[in-house]
């Protein structure tokens, strides 16, 4: 037997999974997750790996004198997520976000606008603003000359992104100071002709709009359903879903619209079926999520066979341990999303007229299952204007919400809010 450990290194957490290799074959057997120590890509890291890896190792019962090779991720600073709490300079575009620490940015705050090379500024269309991006070969001078001359009338350059070690010199020579990250040494690899987004945070700060879900949707106007591909609770779903090698037909109870199943089953390729007892919710579904079975149905009574799901979830909704326990294939996988107390607290006081003061979660014991492991979601935002709305939409409470409740959310400007919940994986015995 081999016992091998991979761990991952990310901005706001290391996570390890740990595996028994039998017969070529990798056999799941804990993971552990931990909060990042330092600057992701840096030595600080070393205390959190070993923190996670220990986690790991103590819940599979072995130490870490057992383990026959630990795997690394390589701690770069390309990242698919919106944990950045560390980065202070982040470019997005398109679904890609870079994130670095430059010694020395030039400028501060948020500019969105389309990357463009800055030798092609000048013959660019008015009416949108620009990202200048600026290659190593154009020297410093005659970016900061490119970006001047290219900022007139309705044409404006709002950030710039450079390759080499020049932001504080390009941004002296502004006549309109724009955030510049620079010495991106693959400032190739970023896309041209794209809708993009860069922040600089202040000197000791970190970014602030970039690093939440909501402050990217309000820059960038998605749609309740496009906020939800940014949002960290999609992401620990699937996160949790890849590390078990999921197999079977994925099973969710309580689907609502059924936006992270149908996201799990097309990036794990697996068939899914939906069940919600709202009939509204699951013609939305249907509507939207083709090639997939959505019914009308109650988590005690699922109208499907025994054994026949690899994967039964249920996102702030009911669980029927007995029954999800019949439908789920020997060493299956119950995932369980429980909002925490304060979870869009201040969404619900505006909402309801009386908002009851709830305990705090406990994990049940379920009968059947055994807990494997629970990941803490919870982050903060603000959202402004139809962002607000679309905050509502992506929640039960759309369905839920009274005439007066809907009239006070309306004339609600921005609110700051925070998401928290608790995902909990259990593997059926």
């Amino acid at each position: 037997m081999k016992l091998v450990a991979g761990i991952d290194i990310g901005n706001a957490t290391t996570e390890t999974a740990l595996a028994r290799l039998e017969n070529g074959r990798a056999v799941f057997l804990a993971s552990g997750t931990v909060p990042t120590t330092g600057i992701k890509g840096t030595r600080q890291n070393i205390n959190g790996i070993f923190h996670s890896l220990n986690n790991a190792l103590e819940k599979a019962g072995y130490t870490i004198q057992d383990l026959s090779e630990v795997r690394l991720n390589e701690a770069a600073p390309v990242i698919g997520d919106v944990a950045m709490e560390t980065i202070t300079e982040t470019i997005i575009t398109e679904s890609t976000m870079i994130g670095h620490n430059p010694a020395t940015p030039g400028g501060m705050g948020v500019g969105v606008g389309e990357t463009i090379l800055v030798t092609d500024l000048e013959q660019a269309p008015g009416g949108k603003d620009y990202i200048a991006v600026v290659p190593k070969s154009v020297d410093f001078e005659e970016a900061a000359r490119l970006i001047n001359r290219g900022s007139t009338g309705s044409r404006q350059v709002t950030a710039a992104i450079v390759q080499r070690d020049d932001g504080v010199l390009i941004h002296n020579r502004l006549d309109r100071k724009i955030p510049i990250v620079d010495e991106v040494a693959l400032v190739d690899k970023v896309p041209l002709g794209m809708r993009s987004a860069v922040e600089v945070a202040t000197a000791g700060g970190v970014v602030e709009v970039l690093s939440n879900p909501y402050g990217i949707a309000t820059l960038f106007g998605l749609s309740s359903d496009e906020t939800r591909q940014v949002v960290p609770i999609a992401r620990a779903l699937m996160e949790a879903a890849r590390a078990r090698s999921i197999q079977g037909e994925i099973l969710d109870v309580g689907c609502g619209e059924g936006y992270y199943s149908a996201q799990l089953a097309q990036a794990l390729n697996l068939p899914l079926t939906g069940l919600d007892i709202s009939k509204e919710a699951v013609r939305r579904a249907a509507g939207k999520y083709k090639g997939y079975q959505w019914l009308c149905a109650t988590a005690s009574h699922i109208p499907v066979p025994d054994g026949s799901a690899g994967l039964v979830m249920s996102l702030f909704a009911l669980t029927v341990p007995q029954e999800f326990h019949r439908v789920l294939a020997p060493g299956g996988y119950f995932f369980q999303v429980l909002a925490e107390p304060d979870h869009l607290l201040g969404l619900k006081s505006i909402i309801y007229d009386q908002v009851t003061e709830k305990a705090p979660q406990e994990i049940p014991e379920l009968p059947g299952f055994t807990l494997e492991e629970t990941v803490p979601v919870r982050f903060s935002f603000t959202v402004e204007g139809r962002q607000v709305h679309n905050l509502l939409a992506m929640t039960p409470h759309w369905f839920r919400i009274s005439k007066e409740g809907a009239k006070r959310l309306e004339e609600t400007p921005s609110l700051t809010d925070t998401a928290s919940c608790v995902l909990s994986v259990f593997r059926r015995d």
